[in-house]
């Protein structure tokens, strides 16, 4: 299952990480459960937390790229700071 998560995510230790949870999900499920195919759970599991991982990923992305964005400053805003500065 590492092998597998390490596939889609390029990253062996968030491929280690996200197979170490899924065991643990699976370990916290395994009472309620009464079907034979605990494999496919357990890839299953996996395959969610890796698809959660990198939906928060892409949305931290985002958001850093709008905040880098907001701080940039135009020519415009650098000719008023330098006449503000000037001024002062």
């Amino acid at each position: 299952m590492r092998n597998y998560i390490w596939y889609r995510s390029g990253d062996a230790e968030l491929a280690s990480d996200i197979a170490q949870e899924a065991f643990l999900k699976f370990w916290e499920k395994q009472n309620n459960l009464h079907n034979k195919n605990h494999r496919a759970l357990v890839f299953k599991i996996a395959g969610d937390l890796f698809v959660s991982h990198y939906r928060r990923s892409k949305v931290s992305l985002q958001f850093r790229q709008q905040s880098n964005k907001q701080e940039v400053n135009t020519p415009e805003d650098e000719m008023n700071f330098n006449e503000l500065k000037v001024q002062y």
